[in-house]
């Protein structure tokens, strides 16, 4: 027999208590190491189908697949077993307990399981009939036999009577010594008994009532009932292993009987859950983040050619540090209750180290130097819908939340009109104050693998700096995210997060007579520079805690 993991099963301790339970001489377990690799190829346990099942036991060259899940409810937990023997799934069961490790529980358990391979595996049911019949003609000869004796020995001790004219007393004697004949053969047919008592009748009237009385004495309570039915008298000489029968189908009424199977089985037991099933990673209850992240940023005009226009500027990839992380409080108590997706969720990003070169507006091929800062951050509300029941199960998050992204440069600083005129035209300042709806879809491809794709809209609703008259003036803007991620789960409580992250904020400038989007080349009469691209690329690794 192959026992897979148990689901929600977190240490493996209630796998082993089950393996401990149900191996003996009856049942032989496979190695659970074999097992696990050969459920690995097929895929998430939970959604095992008869057809893997079969492939399975292939494999395994096992006569039974048991699989098993651990639920709590209450403060019971619950085992549900699937069971798949002799090619074909049968009756699964269930059973509540509070100590895995239990003589009750693993008694209790090993007897369960024994009777149900054993019904699934096959009990020669058809052949039972023909047993029966078999048996019950066996019966029928043997009671005829009993009969004829019977009848001669009645008719033998009425001759010799007759023939020596015995005294009552010795009649007596003799009677009671036929009685207790019978006591020692209890088996004995009714028929035959009743020739002895027509035999008695027809004896003196004392002894007829003595007969009667020793007989009556003599005689079991089963086997008066049996010949006032007419019924035969070796039906009735096994009431022990007809009991024994109807107790192995009826649940012991001693017992109470705390769970019921899927299959409407009861399956007694007395126990009660010490720790709580794991959560997979798309349904846990808080999850924190924190690592390394890059990003490289650019800005890209549109502007028609004049000596002075601005440059587009890649800005050179630059370290940062990530902390990310999402809070969903009513999960802790249901994880799969309607109100277990609200929560909460936030992102934050910080440059470490930038530095701007921008060139000389006068030209010459000279350029600027000067260090930046850049950053962003977001917080808001989040509801999470998970399509399943299990660990590798699709989910949905929906979002929206308030943040800002900034990007600045020290130009009151900058010693030179020259330094400071350059980093403004290539480089404007940025300080967005934005209401970010979004959507992110998580598909799990194993329990430790799960990809991740969403995306948010950006709704500008204040670009600082780069919107007022001292630099490109008043613009419609708008921007949005798209991100990408991979998490490697490791056990229960970490994960590896590789992301990628490609943001870009547009700008339609509305020009302006004082504007560098109209003076940059001398005639603020003419708007010149009619848009731009605020571009950021990045990506980050970052280590989880998950609960």
């Amino acid at each position: 027999m192959a026992l897979t993991q148990i689901e929600g099963d977190a240490s493996g301790d209630v796998r082993d208590a089950v393996a401990e339970a149900i191996e003996g001489k009856e049942l032989s377990l496979i190695g659970s190491r074999e097992v696990n690799r050969a459920v690995d190829k097929l895929g998430d346990l939970a959604d095992l189908t008869e057809k893997d099942f079969k492939k399975l036991a292939t494999e395994l060259e096992a006569d039974a697949i048991v699989a098993g899940k651990l639920d709590k409810v209450g403060t019971a937990k619950t085992l549900k077993f699937r069971l798949f023997v002799h090619k074909k799934m049968a009756k699964g069961f269930t059973v509540s307990f509070k100590d895995a490790k239990s003589e009750k529980f693993r008694a209790l358990l090993h007897d369960k399981m024994i009777d149900k391979i054993g019904v699934a595996g096959g009990d020669d049911d058809e052949a039972r009939p023909a047993k029966k019949k078999k048996a019950a003609d066996d019966d029928d000869e043997a009671l005829a036999a009993k009969k004829d004796r019977g009848k001669k020995v009645a008719k033998k001790a009425a001759d010799d009577e007759d023939a020596e004219a015995r005294p009552a007393k010795k009649s007596k004697s003799a009677k009671t010594k036929a009685s207790e004949d019978e006591d020692a053969r209890p088996a004995k047919s009714a028929r035959a008994k009743a020739s002895e008592e027509d035999e008695a009748d027809a004896r003196p009237a004392k002894k007829a009532k003595a007969a009667a009385a020793d007989d009556e004495d003599a005689r079991p309570k089963k086997a008066k009932a049996d010949d006032e039915n007419a019924k035969p008298a070796e039906d009735d000489a096994r009431p022990a292993k007809k009991a024994a029968a109807d107790d192995e189908e009826a649940p012991r009424k001693a017992k109470k009987k705390v769970a019921a199977a899927d299959d409407g089985e009861e399956v007694e037991g007395g126990l009660v859950a010490t720790a709580a099933p794991r959560r997979g990673a798309n349904r846990v209850a808080a999850r924190v983040d924190f690592g390394a992240s890059v990003v490289q940023h650019s800005f890209k005009f549109n502007s028609t050619k004049f000596a002075n226009q601005p440059r587009n500027l890649a800005i050179s990839p630059v370290p940062g540090v990530r902390l990310e992380g999402e809070l969903y409080p009513l999960a802790l108590a249901s994880p799969s209750g309607a109100l277990a997706g609200l929560g909460l969720g936030f992102d934050y990003d910080k440059t470490l180290r930038l530095n701007v070169v921008a060139s000389d507006p006068n030209g010459g091929g000279a350029s600027v130097t000067v260090p930046g800062k850049q950053s962003h951050y977001s917080i808001g509300a989040r509801y999470r819908l998970v399509f399943g029941a299990t660990e590798t199960s699709p989910s949905v998050t929906l979002g929206v939340g308030y943040g800002k992204r900034l990007f600045s440069t020290p130009i009151p600083q900058m010693a030179t009109d020259t330094e400071r005129n350059a980093v403004r035209r290539d480089t404007p300042e940025t300080s967005y104050t934005i209401i970010d709806p979004g959507l992110m879809f998580r598909l799990p491809v194993t329990r430790m693998v799960q990809f991740t794709l969403g995306g948010r809209g950006l709704v500008v609703t204040d670009a600082g700096p780069i919107v007022k008259s001292t630099s490109y003036g008043r613009a419609k803007v708008y921007g949005g995210e798209a991100t990408a991620a991979v998490d490697i789960v490791f056990g229960s409580h970490v994960a590896l997060r590789f992301s990628g992250e490609f943001v870009q904020i547009g700008y339609k400038f509305l020009g302006g007579t004082n504007t560098l989007a109209n003076s940059l080349d001398g005639d603020p009469m003419h708007q010149d520079v009619g848009g731009l691209a605020d571009r950021s690329i990045g990506g980050s690794a970052t280590l989880a805690v998950l609960y």
